[in-house]
């Protein structure tokens, strides 16, 4: 072996798999749903990039005990802030929505003598039913007196269909591109070494996903290596339907965006005559479809599986689908609902 090829030995055997110390509570109930859809403990632990032997372990005590929810771990610490720093904190924070945490914390040690940190305001903040956030600022398209006033339409329009309507009736439809390499960009050398791995070079490339959900999970999705064309479009909404009345729902509302691959006459003829009802997302308005939160959580999945191939991305959407809990979809929709109650309350 020459000098080149073990040094090389070397710097790979520092790349160690990633470790994770506990596994949330949400991985727990991916893992448990996976398994009793079928899914292998070597596919899953593959997609969540975990040890077979925590998988094993999550799936054993669930089968004792019936929990998915992991044991609290340490004893309870007597907390800084009491109840009268805590109401303190809120006339603050009502007081000037834009201060910071760095300001309360100053403002805790000079009027309460008491030091305490950035993530100890953070936490007390939490339970008040909002939390400190970062200014987004938006150019002024999405904020035009049209649009505006069509997001207030829409959201009335939604609000009022959805009285007359079973919870898992509003479906909606939406396409993203995941990248085919999404690999894992940070490791752990030792103490002065550069991270350093060999890896298959690729060309970068999408897969693109249309996928349709409602708010208890994903309907119906397809993955294709190229952009969606009216007619796959279409196809895709006829096969929708027909699922949508395999498993008992006589009528939906399905709700896309307002793109020319959208709107084709095709996609339209296909709501003439049945009982389904379409409706289209106002424009710079994609905050009010819950599958674009969803295609988040969808990625995030995808990139700890870290695919290299277009093989392997496909693979890693068709496993990462099977990880997307109820829990998940429901967290969507109610993100989305709370955007659409605000554009009410608005009007």
């Amino acid at each position: 072996m020459t000098d080149q090829e073990s040094m090389e030995e070397d710097m790979l055997g520092m790349l160690k798999p990633r470790k994770l110390k506990t596994t949330s509570n949400e991985d727990r109930e991916r893992i448990v749903q996976a398994r009793e859809m079928g899914s292998s403990v070597s596919v899953i632990a593959k997609s969540l990039n975990i040890k077979r032997t925590t998988v094993y372990n999550v799936l054993r005590k669930y089968h004792a005990t019936m929990k998915v929810e992991a044991e609290p771990r340490g004893k309870v610490m007597e907390k800084k802030i009491s109840p009268q720093i805590r109401e303190q904190i809120k006339r603050w924070i009502d007081e000037d929505c834009s201060t910071s945490l760095e300001k309360i914390t100053y403002r805790i040690l000079e009027q309460f003598q008491v030091r305490v940190c950035r993530s100890t305001v953070a936490k007390e903040v939490g339970d008040f039913n909002y939390s400190l956030k970062r200014l987004h600022l938006h150019g002024d398209q999405k904020h035009e007196g049209d649009i505006v006033a069509a997001r207030q339409e829409y959201a009335n329009a939604l609000s009022a269909m959805s009285a007359n309507l079973p919870d898992n009736s509003v479906v909606f439809i939406g396409e993203e591109a995941f990248k085919i390499s999404v690999r894992v960009m940070r490791a752990k050398p030792c103490s002065g070494n550069r991270a350093f791995k060999i890896m298959p070079e690729i060309r970068i490339r999408n897969v693109t996903v249309l996928c349709a959900m409602n708010r208890f999970g994903i309907l119906h999705y397809l993955t294709r290596n190229r952009a969606i064309d009216r007619s796959v479009f279409s196809a895709f909404i006829e096969e929708l339907i027909v699922k949508l009345r395999l498993i008992n729902i006589p009528r939906a509302v399905i709700i896309m965006d307002d793109v020319p691959t959208h709107t084709s006459v095709e996609t339209k003829s296909l709501f003439e005559q049945g009982p389904d009802e379409l409706m289209y997302l106002p424009l710079q308005s994609s905050f009010l479809n819950p599958i674009e939160t969803l295609f988040s959580s969808w990625k995030q999945i995808c990139n700890r599986a870290n695919p290299n191939s277009e093989e392997e991305v496909i693979a890693a959407i068709e496993n990462g689908q099977d990880l997307i809990t109820p829990t998940d979809s429901e967290g969507c929709f109610q993100l989305m609902w709370s955007h659409v109650m605000f554009e009410t309350i608005q009007n």
